[in-house]
């Protein structure tokens, strides 16, 4: 998160009235989404990503249409010059029908 970000969030919400879900590096598989979903549906949420505006904007737009997305629980650690990263692999993605239960 960026520190112009940590201030439009104080701004909004005030100093320390916020806390952030910070997702594993190794991701979330589709159970553990659907739980920290279920955790967090009666509280405001703010993404860091312009998609979940895109999936919220396509369903009121167009309430009635499929919208499906791809979904990949699985990080396969690397190691490029010396600093461990967790990236998505080719193998292992899935489509989801968006509103539909896990």
């Amino acid at each position: 998160m960026l520190k112009c970000q940590e201030t439009e969030l104080n701004e909004l919400f005030g100093a320390n009235k916020w806390e952030r879900e910070d997702i594993p590096a190794r991701g979330l598989d589709e159970q553990e989404t659907a739980d920290l979903v279920e955790e967090l549906v009666n509280d405001t949420v703010v993404f860091l990503s312009p998609v979940p505006l895109m999936i919220a904007l396509r369903h009121a737009w167009s309430p009635y249409s499929d919208t499906y997305l791809f979904f990949n629980p699985h990080r396969v650690k690397k190691e490029i010059k010396g600093k461990i990263i967790y990236a998505i692999p080719q193998e292992g993605w899935e489509i989801l029908q968006t509103g539909q239960g896990v």
